[in-house]
Formats: C-alpha cells, structure tokens, sequence
C-alpha cells in the first residue's frame, strides 16, 4: 500500500481525480485558482511519486493544474492519499483512491456516455454513477455539451462526478461535440490518456489501447467516421444525411485502409493477448436503428480489420445515440453472409439471457448518461439485428472474468434494463 500526502495553498479546488492507471501506478490530477505546489509530501519506500505543476488558462482566469505521478507499485496494489491544507494535518481537503490492475484478477468497469449537458437528469443519473464501485469507468464521448468548451468542464464533469473520479480511473473517448473547441484541445488538456507506441504524435490519445486483467480495451476516434456513410446499410435499409454533424478534418483518422489510426487498430488486434476479451469503445455507432442511424462504413472498416487480423471483436460499445441498444451476436470475423446484421434474428428469447462468446460480436450503445433529451424514434424491435432497446437514461456496469462477461444496463432509478452473461 502506498499513501501519499500533500500540502496545499488555495480556496476553489477541482478534483482530484485519476487518470491513466496502468499495473504499476497511476496519475492523480487536481485544479486550483490559488493552488500551491506540493509543500510537503510523504511516500511509502515500495514506491514513487512525482509532482508536476503546470498555469492553465480556464476562461478569463488562469489556474494551477497539479499532476501527481505514482509509479513503481506491484499490480493489484491499493493506492489511496489525502489533500491537506497547510494549516491543518488532521483534516484532508479531499481524498483519492485507486487499485493497479490484476493480470489475474476480474473487473468489473462502468460505462456511460453523452452526459455532459448539467442537465437535471445528468445530475440525477450522477448520484447512481458516483456510489457505484469499479476498477474503472469509460465514456462514449460528447464529455461536454454544447462544444467541449474548457470552463464548462468544471460544473458538467469534475464537480459533477467527483466521488466517482476521486477513485475510479477515467477512459474517454472523443465526441462530436467534444471537437467543436479547437478541434478537441480542452478534452485533450483535461484527460491524461494512455499514449501508445507507433502511433503518431498528433494523434496521441485521441485513440489508444491498454489491458485490464482479462479485457483488452481498444478506444478510437470516430469522428471523421461520421461521414462514412453508404447509401445502404448491411442491414437494407436506406441511409438519409440529414443527421451529419460537422467535423474538423485536419489529421488523417478516418477508418479506412490507408489511416494510421486503422493500421494501427489492424496491429493492436493482431497482437493482443489470445486470453483477453477484445473491446472497442467509439463515439458513433456503427449500428444503430434510431435518430442517426447506423455507420455502415464504420461497421465496415472494423469487420474488415477483425477479418485482417485474424481476431475476433468481442464487445463494441458506443454513444452518439441518447438511448440503449444491444445486438443479437453477430459475427464479423468470418467471410460471407453470416457477417451481415441483416441476417442475425432474434432467437424468441427474453433477458436475461447466455450466449457463447463464439456466437459473436455485440453491438452495444450506451449513450443515454443525461443529454438534454432522447433521441427518437425509439430503438426498433423490428430491425433484424437489434435484440434490446430502451429509450431511458442509465448506466453499465460490466462484471469480466476470464471465463464471462456479464453486462448490466440500469436507470437512474436503479431498476435493471438489461442483463446478458456471455461464456466461453
């Protein structure tokens, strides 16, 4: 166990909170408006720290933005420490609290998406996801609505989900949303991601890959993959454009055969762990059946690096949608028509249900953590692939072991949506 204390100067503090945990430490970040430097710290001798303080600019004002770096802990090590103000050394500011992963250990992760309107019912959902407990949480993206603005980033995520974040590692992805501000620098300045080797530095932590125990999780940026539409899904039906966003294209991310970001997704697959469960997490959905509808080029581009890499995808997860929607499995590592979501009916089974992971991918979007209002229409039972839909804000949770997966969609009322357990 290591604790670590430091002293602090300072009135308005943002945070902490926990970024980037790997299985030999973690960052714990924090912000202030008057916020000193560590004036005093403390570490236990199995491990190390480092502090690093940087001047952000935050609207008009500029703040103090604290990085305390531990490193050097065994995996499965329960990391905790206080925030102290210098004239007290009983009573801690705030507190943080993080667990290095297990390579032998199961998870369990949380997972919620396009959240960040400070919406009643974003706050009201908040007050579910800040007691539930996990060795990590994800976001689909639009972190902060209307464009990912920098101060906004104060009320509609560090204060809002404080307790979580204070213990609970945070892995994002990049929204639509997210983008509008200077082609997503504010996200980039907040969230400390994990930066993997070969991949340009212009694109550093707008896609990135890392393992959890049993799950190796892959996050990708799909924004230029907003406009790769095909006038017919796999699933026949027509593709309108009314709903394009815009996007900001000045580096090449698109999913396609000759990006960076593809070739790089290709190599990740083709190398992870043959004991891990794949998971892919996204902003646009490559399926979906309500007000965007499905990015049948984007399902595409990730049947076609599965087939290359010889791996199959066991989980993609999305947002983009305000609302949930889970797939029948459908797979995308084997050529002909057996990949085609047109193709996947429903078995006449009610939930909660098991299925052999070999069966499939499945096609999960999670977008429903608090936007100011849900998508319709409502998720169509009537589209072949779709096994489950609910038109409700809620989040995920995911119990993983190297065995099963059991994913869980529940409401901000706390009653269960969804429930699959998936085996191999």
């Amino acid at each position: 166990m290591i604790c670590v204390f430091a002293a602090l100067l300072g009135a308005a503090m943002f945070g902490p909170y926990i970024q980037n945990v790997t299985d030999t430490g973690g960052l714990v970040v924090w912000e202030g408006e008057d916020l000193s430097p560590v004036v005093r710290a403390v570490v236990a001798p199995n491990g190390e720290f480092a502090l690093k303080a940087d001047t952000v600019r935050v609207g008009d004002d500029d703040r103090v933005r604290v990085r305390l770096a531990v490193r050097g802990v065994e995996p499965g090590s329960h990391v905790r420490g206080h925030l102290l103000d210098t004239d007290s050394t009983i009573v801690p500011l705030s507190s943080f609290s993080f667990t290095t992963p297990d390579p032998d250990a199961a998870v369990r992760f949380l997972y919620f998406g396009d959240s960040g309107s400070c919406s009643g019912t974003q706050r009201t959902l908040s007050r579910l996801i800040n007691k539930l407990d996990a060795d990590f949480a994800a976001h689909a993206g639009d972190v902060i609505y209307p464009s990912g603005e920098r101060k906004r980033y104060d009320e509609c995520f560090l204060a809002m989900y404080r307790p979580m974040l204070s213990r609970t590692p945070f892995f994002p992805v990049i929204g639509n949303h997210d983008i509008r501000t200077s082609d997503a620098a504010p996200y980039l300045e907040i969230f400390d991601l994990p930066i993997v080797k070969g991949i340009p530095e212009n694109h550093r932590e707008r896609y990135y890959s890392f393992r959890w125990g049993p799950i190796f999780w892959l996050a990708l940026d799909s924004n230029d993959a907003l406009e790769m539409r095909d006038t017919q899904c796999s699933d026949g039906r027509e593709v309108s454009d009314k709903n394009r966003y815009e996007t900001v294209k000045n580096i090449s991310l698109e999913l396609r055969e000759e990006s960076h970001q593809y070739r790089w997704l290709v190599k990740e697959l083709a190398s992870a762990p043959a004991e891990c469960w794949i998971v892919i997490n996204l902003h646009a959905p490559p399926l979906s059946t309500t007000y965007h509808e499905s990015y049948c080029g984007l399902y595409k581009a990730l049947q076609a690096a599965s087939l290359e890499a010889g791996r199959k995808i066991d989980i993609v997860i999305s947002g983009h949608e305000h609302d949930y929607q889970r797939s029948w499995p459908i797979r995308m590592d084997v050529p002909g028509d057996q990949n085609d979501p047109a193709s996947k009916k429903g078995r006449g089974e009610s939930w909660p249900m098991e299925f052999d992971a070999a069966e499939g991918t499945f096609f999960i979007v999670s977008g429903g953590g608090g936007g100011r209002k849900m998508f319709r229409p409502s998720p169509d039972e009537g589209v072949a692939w779709i096994a489950r839909g609910e038109k409700k804000n809620h989040v995920m949770q995911f119990f993983v072991d190297d065995r099963s997966i059991l994913l869980q969609s529940i409401d901000s009322r706390e009653v269960l949506l969804d429930q699959v357990r998936i085996v191999r």
